[in-house]
């Protein structure tokens, strides 16, 4: 027989059951999603100050597997870095051991981009000290899936300032002279672009969308360039004129969305057709030039009034000033991101201490 004190303490067992149950296991709310905004910031110096000049690019598979190409104030005598995690160390070793032999009195890795850990692509000019006159080549090291460095010396290339594509047997290398090359994991085929156009920015979509930056000077005047491959062939689809937009008139481009962004003075612009450029931000403070757009993220660095660098973030729906991350006597020239982490590269515009600039890198995570 079920008593009335059964009756009542049956419910009230079965609420604390649930109250202590709750208790134990609370419900936890999710964490606020960390962007740029929040991020803790800090800055390496990179090498002892002796003869580093302008940082070039980067690129990294990861934010314990980056790579940077710096230049040397003396000789022409430039550098790579890569970053593990923990520190940055100079390997600019690799060039010799993979390049050995004559001598080479300059040899210059200007920019680098990869598919992964072991398959990096580093591409640049070199001289070397052969008589009566110094023979200059465009060259690329790759990192192959081994782990080990392989070297091209690519047949009528000379100054190699760009690398991109969307594979090892996809790749497009560019510079003077609106020389451009593609790489088919074979063989290296030449197509030529334009003989007064030096190729300085190439970004891949696809196979079928690769597009290419370059700029000449007609009269002393800055034009920029850019030209598109279809899969089938190359053709220019957009000319900004530097009297027009500014000294800073869109060389360096990124893909945000699906379009094509730039900068122009203080405006980071968006390509929305063939000569219609539409303003996606706009600071009278700022000289801008977009830096990077990586792991879904886009920044941008502008010089203030007052000299020093900022860094602009785009968080998907507006762009906006890093609060606090100003880079005082200083200037930003690229950068790189995983969804967590940003790599901004630059260099001091006066010495400091020392006979020449230092080289840094801003790291936010």
């Amino acid at each position: 027989m079920v008593t009335t004190l059964q009756i009542n303490v049956i419910p009230f067992l079965f609420c604390l059951c649930c109250w202590v149950g709750c208790k134990k296991d609370p419900i936890t709310p999710p964490d606020r999603v960390r962007t740029p905004h929040d991020y803790t910031w800090t800055r390496d110096t990179l090498g002892d100050g002796t003869f580093q000049s302008s940082p070039e690019m980067i690129w990294g598979s990861s934010a314990s597997d980056v790579y940077m190409v710096a230049s040397s104030s003396e000789f022409g005598q430039w550098e790579i870095w890569h970053f593990d995690g923990i520190r940055w160390t100079d390997i600019t070793s690799i060039y010799f051991e993979t390049f050995p032999g004559p001598p080479w009195y300059r040899y210059s890795p200007i920019d680098v981009t990869g598919f992964g850990p072991n398959d990096v692509w580093i591409v640049g000019l070199a001289d070397t000290m052969e008589q009566p006159a110094p023979l200059r080549t465009g060259f690329a090291l790759h990192k192959k899936p081994n782990g080990s460095w392989e070297g091209f010396r690519i047949p009528g290339a000379l100054n190699l300032y760009a690398v991109g594509g969307v594979s090892s047997t996809d790749l497009w290398v560019g510079g003077l002279f609106g020389q451009m090359f593609h790489y088919d994991g074979a063989q290296w085929q030449e197509h030529r672009l334009s003989d007064s156009t030096q190729i300085l920015f190439i970004k891949a979509q696809g196979s079928n969308k690769v597009v290419a930056s370059g700029w000449e000077f007609p009269g002393g005047i800055e034009v920029v360039k850019y030209f598109e491959w279809n899969g089938i062939a190359w053709s220019k689809i957009e000319e900004r004129n530097g009297a027009t937009f500014g000294p800073e008139a869109g060389i360096s481009f990124e893909w945000l969305n699906g379009k094509i962004i730039s900068t122009n003075g203080p405006h980071i612009s968006e390509r929305v057709s063939p000569g219609v450029w539409k303003s996606v931000f706009y600071n009278a403070s700022s000289n801008l030039i977009i830096v990077s757009n990586s792991g879904g993220q886009a920044f941008a660095s502008g010089r203030m009034t007052d000299g020093s660098e900022t860094i602009y973030y785009y968080d998907g729906t507006q762009w906006g000033r890093i609060a606090g991350l100003n880079a005082p006597n200083s200037s930003i020239y690229e950068g790189w991101s995983t969804p967590t982490e940003t790599f901004l590269i630059g260099m001091e515009d006066q010495p400091q201490g020392t006979m020449f600039p230092k080289t840094y890198v801003i790291r936010g995570k």
